[in-house]
């Protein structure tokens, strides 16, 4: 009896010990199971990036809207199209499918890699053990039509997928709770090197005041990362627009935008840091409020382009623009070409000219072809104080060879000021295609074009009452704008396509043009910033309209001198 009382102890104290090795294996894993936010996984050379509540629910969304099942038709997504029966067949068939795409929150990057605008996609999972069942995925799913190569990095495994069927490869590793996939398996490589280091975007002050106002119940939360905007912009635009993309690294540090898909509608809607530090462009908006845009009754009506500025004080914001200059260490040039208009025209534009702009400053175009744009693109601005800054414009004609009042064209006074560069050294180059001071005054706005032929142009469309606030489908695009910004940028696709060429990269552009018909479905995209308590609103919005109203042409207005008492 002893000796059975002994072995049951002896028994008892093995079952114990092995209970309690086991349960301290399961703890200790548990303990070392990496919980890995997938944001600390985006490598700081992202253009832009997207939170999403699951792959799953996005591809449903975009496969829904009408502009994405268009656009995704075109030539350069056929790669994927062959790819979209197995996608629907394995959502419908593979529940390990399921579990990753559909269940699980996932991070979406864009990235300048090797000539290339690659993307990047992290998907955060409840499980530590995803390799298993994602080498069963691809098996059951491509059976033997691939190949998979491994190879360690940093002491993380990636596999990569060479296809039979397909051109691309495709390169996956799993650290800790995170899947992270990529074509371009240096991204990956990327990625595991940012989730070493101490600091990401999570730790970012931009980013922590922006995430607070990103929205819950949306289709994504979009993040553009300015320092490395440019860089995206640069793979799909011609060389000679670099100077140009640079000025996106240097408009703010980070816009927050909650992504919002409908039928024939792609909305975005969040902020953009600012401070009032001048450092960045979105900077001299500080403390200036939205201004409501009129601008658009004195626009003809097949405008194809506009760049609008709103203020509350233009001095303010002119003297922010000294300010911005000298702090960037380019105030040199902007100080000559201020001094070389003083000098011409025996003055100073900082007490004859900067007081006197109003509200409301704008840039526009109703070419609908690169080479036409000079020609017809003009400068519009109101003032604070009309009468004033006629006077003005007068003194300084009496100063300068060729100027003055040239003719009357249809009741209009057309005029010239002989000094070229006046509205890019007042309001900045995005106004330099008017290099020359040609001008009248329309309705409180002073309208300024290279030439008199152009002010006659502008004049004739103007007086035919066919302006853009009473165009059909602008009034409906405008629905979904607001009428109140400090920058507004609208382009109507229909009328200013062919514009595109000249920022376009030769081959991206020929892409475009052999899709016209697709691309004039578009009916404009618009893009605004707002300031709201020093934060700036911004809003990209975006409508697709196959059966777009060709514009009534016989809608017209006229000024009269009178009441009007009968129908005519």
């Amino acid at each position: 009896m002893a000796k059975q009382k002994k072995l049951f102890r002896g028994s008892s104290l093995i079952f114990i010990v092995i209970f309690l090795c086991v349960s301290l294996y399961f703890v200790y894993e548990k303990l070392n199971e990496q919980k890995i936010d997938p944001l600390s996984a985006v490598p700081e050379s992202s253009s832009l990036f997207g939170e999403f509540s699951s792959l799953g629910n996005l591809y449903d969304k975009l496969n829904a809207n009408e502009f994405w099942k268009d656009f995704t038709q075109l030539r350069y997504f056929d790669e994927f199209n062959k790819l979209l029966p197995i996608i629907d067949s394995v959502r419908e068939k593979n529940s390990s499918f399921n579990e990753f795409v559909e269940d699980h929150a996932c991070v979406l990057s864009l990235h300048a890699i090797d000539s290339r605008n690659e993307l990047l996609l992290i998907i955060k999972t409840n499980s530590q053990h995803n390799e298993v069942a994602l080498d069963r995925f691809f098996r059951e799913t491509f059976t033997t039509n691939f190949t998979k190569l491994r190879s360690k990095y940093e002491g993380e495994q990636i596999h990569k997928l060479i296809f039979n069927n397909y051109q691309k490869t495709f390169s996956y590793s799993v650290v800790g709770d995170l899947i992270i996939a990529s074509v371009n398996e240096q991204l990956i490589k990327s990625s595991i090197d940012q989730i070493r280091l101490a600091t990401s975007i999570l730790n970012k002050a931009e980013y922590q005041a922006l995430s607070s106002t990103a929205g819950k119940k949306v289709d994504g939360n979009i993040y553009i990362n300015y320092s490395h905007f440019s860089d995206f912009l640069n793979l799909v635009s011609s060389q000679k627009n670099t100077q140009t993309n640079e000025k996106a690294f240097n408009f703010s540090q980070l816009t927050e935008l909650d992504l919002i898909l409908k039928n024939d509608e792609i909305l975005f809607n969040g902020y953009t840091n600012t401070s009032d530090s001048t450092l960045s462009s979105a900077d001299l908006f500080y403390g200036q409020e939205a201004q409501e845009i009129k601008i658009d009754g004195i626009l003809p009506f097949h405008t194809s382009y506009l760049f609008h500025y709103g203020f509350n004080d233009f001095q303010t914001y002119f003297n922010k623009l000294k300010e911005q200059k000298q702090a960037l260490k380019k105030y040199d040039n902007f100080r000559r070409r201020i001094t070389n208009i003083n000098v011409a025209l025996k003055t100073n534009i900082e007490e004859s000219l900067v007081p006197y702009i109003g509200n409301e400053v704008a840039v526009f175009s109703l070419a609908n072809r690169f080479e036409e744009f000079e020609e017809k693109s003009y400068v519009a601005f109101n003032t604070t104080n009309l009468p004033q800054l006629k006077r003005n414009l007068e003194i300084l004609s009496g100063r300068i060879r060729n100027s003055g009042s040239v003719k009357t064209y249809k009741g209009v006074q057309l005029f010239r000021l002989n000094k070229t560069r006046i509205p890019e050294a007042l309001f900045g180059s995005n106004f330099k295609v008017v290099k020359n001071f040609n001008y009248a005054i329309i309705n409180g706005y002073v309208i300024v074009a290279n030439s008199i032929p152009s002010l006659e142009s502008f004049i004739t469309h103007y007086q035919s009452g066919k302006t853009l606030d009473l165009n059909n489908n602008y009034q409906a695009f405008s629905d979904n704008v607001s009428k109140y910004s400090n920058i507004y940028v609208y382009f109507s696709f229909r009328n200013g396509l062919n514009l595109l060429s000249d920022y376009f990269k030769t081959e991206l552009f020929e892409e475009i043009a052999a899709n016209a018909s697709f691309f004039r479905n578009i009916q404009a995209a618009a893009c605004q910033f707002s300031n709201i308590n020093n934060k700036l609103y911004t809003s990209l919005y975006l409508k697709y309209n196959p059966s777009i109203i060709e514009e009534n042409r016989s809608v017209w207005k006229v000024n009269m001198d009178n009441d009007v008492v009968g129908q005519p």
